[in-house]
């Protein structure tokens, strides 16, 4: 690692502990990251920031307030820095928190709740990356999410449902199939 990188993920750790969890410091992050001299350099810094990152996050959660807003704010920066450092499992946790998070807090606040399609695109993003597990439950609140108002009740009128739903439950399947596979060869 290079003096400036170096440098770089010092100051990133100091604002960590300061409780500071803005893009101000995701920039400080970024530029420790595209500091090295060479390849092995940057994996280093890599390696580092990973390591950082998943020690204060924990920490970070820990000594937050009972606030939630502050709760998906933490989870929503420590998502994308996992992102940044190319930690796609802790990355994914952080994403699945806050989503969690929020259908649970914030169903009735149309600008926080959870649509359908996030949920998609989380179960997808999980899928891709063989979390099948996660993807499966991630496909069933995207489900949950399609028809609130009428659960159950579809008929021709709202076919469009029905095919969501469908598609849904499918890659909800192939997810279960796909974790139902994994843990066989595990064992």
């Amino acid at each position: 690692m290079t003096a400036v990188a170096d440098d770089a993920l010092s100051l990133f750790a100091s604002r960590l502990s300061c409780r500071s969890f803005g893009d101000d410091d995701l920039r400080v992050l970024e530029a420790a990251l595209s500091a090295g001299a060479d390849v092995l350099a940057l994996l280093a810094t890599r390696s580092a920031a990973r390591r950082l990152l998943q020690d204060r996050a924990p920490e970070a959660f820990s000594n937050a307030p009972l606030d939630h807003g502050r709760s998906l704010a933490i989870a929503d920066f420590f998502a994308r820095a996992f992102a940044l450092v190319g930690d796609v499992q802790s990355c994914l946790a952080m994403r699945y928190e806050a989503l969690l998070l929020r259908d649970a807090k914030y169903s009735h606040d149309h600008h926080l709740q959870v649509s359908r399609e996030e949920w998609s695109t989380f179960a997808k993003d999980s899928l891709d990356n063989g979390f099948y597990t996660i993807a499966s439950k991630a496909f069933a609140c995207a489900a949950a999410h399609i028809h609130p108002s009428h659960p159950g009740q579809l008929d021709s009128t709202n076919s469009i449902d029905k095919d969501k739903i469908d598609d849904v439950i499918g890659l909800q399947n192939l997810a279960k199939s796909l974790s139902a596979q994994h843990s066989d060869t595990v064992s």
